[in-house]
């Protein structure tokens, strides 16, 4: 483990639920929708489906949004006055914008840097090897290119991979992900990703203990619950950002990788910060 200090990590509030169909929904919606593709890297100018109505943007504002550094090293350490100032810190962060910093986690930065790495290395590969992972419509594993399976106006311009992970399997599920659907040349990167889902989950998990405190639920409750949690690993290259998602529980020119129904914890990349939208405005 590194022994440097580790950087926070910006959290966001949860997302909606993702409902999955069934295999022959799967194989029916790949079968009825033939998604447009787009190379971002290699576009000479923005394409008309990445434009928005002007009408549809919201101000913005230099103004630096205040997010709060919850230690949640006080979980551990028996501060009884640190935990309930944490507990204070993330009822009052839930209550406005919906983040949050979390330091004394013990994530090796190290492992942090070397998921923004595995990340940038998959998007910069040629869109054609990228394909080979494509995601079919109507799943969440895969990659995607500006959501274009989806949607065919108002795109963001941003390339996805995602991935599923848990912990009650015999074999490692992203490891075995990433050799199944890209080869065993990306098995060094799939172990990478495999080890940061499982520091991902327990992170998750002690944050659920901070949630529980700031809400006055009974203690070990959301842990409990969250236990045998399935996750969405998300890793995103953005014109602005990069996002893991895990259900228990990072997006830009950086990569940061993202569960999505419960907490959001993202690694915070070197090269820019996280916009949110406050108050109806940027």
């Amino acid at each position: 483990m590194d022994a440097s200090p580790t950087p926070p990590l910006p959290l966001r509030a949860p997302t909606p639920s993702i409902d999955l169909p069934a295999g022959k929904d799967r194989a029916d919606a790949a079968a009825n929708k033939a998604a447009a593709v787009f190379d971002l890297r290699r576009e000479p100018k923005i394409p008309e489906p990445f434009l928005w109505p002007h009408e549809e943007a919201r101000p913005t504002s230099a103004a630096e949004l205040e997010v709060p550094v919850v230690d949640v090293g006080v979980l551990r350490n028996g501060d009884g006055a640190g935990l309930r100032r944490a507990a204070a810190q993330v009822a009052a962060a839930c209550a406005t914008h919906g983040f949050f910093q979390v330091c004394g986690h013990g994530v090796d930065a190290a492992l942090g840097r070397a998921a923004l790495d595995g990340a940038s290395d998959f998007f910069r590969l040629p869109l054609a090897e990228k394909q080979r992972a494509r995601r079919v419509p109507g799943t969440v594993s895969g990659y995607t290119s500006a959501h274009a399976d989806r949607f065919a106006s108002k795109l963001p311009w941003k390339e996805t991979l995602s991935f599923g992970f848990h912990d009650g399997a015999a074999a490692p599920v992203v490891v075995d992900y990433f050799t199944g659907t890209l080869g065993q040349d990306f098995e060094p990167v799939g172990r990478v990703y495999q080890r940061y889902c499982e520091e991902m989950k327990e992170l998750s998990l002690t944050i659920m203990e901070l949630l529980e405190l700031s809400l006055g639920v009974e203690r070990g409750y959301y842990r409990e619950f969250f236990e045998d949690s399935r996750s969405i690993m998300r890793t995103t290259s953005a014109g602005w950002r990069s996002w893991w998602t895990a259900s228990g529980a990072p997006s830009g020119p950086s990569q940061a990788p993202w569960s999505s129904t419960s907490a959001t914890p993202s690694w915070r990349c070197p090269t820019g910060g996280t916009r949110a939208a406050c108050t109806a405005r940027w």
